[in-house]
C-alpha cells in the first residue's frame, strides 16, 4: 500500500522544501530538520514567494468586485494548498 504523502516524499528527497499545517495556529509552518511523515498530518510543498503574489493579487482583484468568498484566510489556504489546485484556482479567479 503506498504511504499517504509518497509523492510529497519523493518531493521532499529531490530537494522540495515541506511544510505541515499546524492546527493550533491555523498556519503552514517549514519543516526544517526533521518531518515525521505522520499519516495524521497535512503536508504540502512549500509555495514560491510568486505564486503567493499572484493569489493575494487574485483574492484583492475579486474583493474589489464584491465575489463571494468564505473568507480571507480560506481562500488563501485554498489557492496555495498544491500545486495543482493553485493553477487551477488562479486560472479561474483571474477569469473573472
Amino acid at each position: 500500500m503506498k504511504h499517504k504523502h509518497a509523492d510529497l516524499i519523493h518531493a521532499w528527497a529531490d530537494g522540495a522544501e515541506i511544510q505541515f499545517f499546524c492546527e493550533f495556529d491555523q498556519t503552514w509552518i517549514d519543516c526544517k530538520y526533521y518531518i515525521s511523515w505522520c499519516e495524521t498530518c497535512k503536508y504540502r510543498i512549500k509555495p514560491q514567494a510568486e505564486e503567493i503574489k499572484i493569489a493575494k493579487e487574485c483574492y484583492d482583484k475579486i474583493e474589489k468586485e464584491n465575489a463571494y468568498l468564505m473568507n480571507k484566510n480560506d481562500f488563501l489556504l485554498a489557492v496555495i494548498k498544491e500545486k495543482e489546485t493553485e493553477i487551477a484556482i488562479l486560472r479561474k479567479a483571474s477569469e473573472k
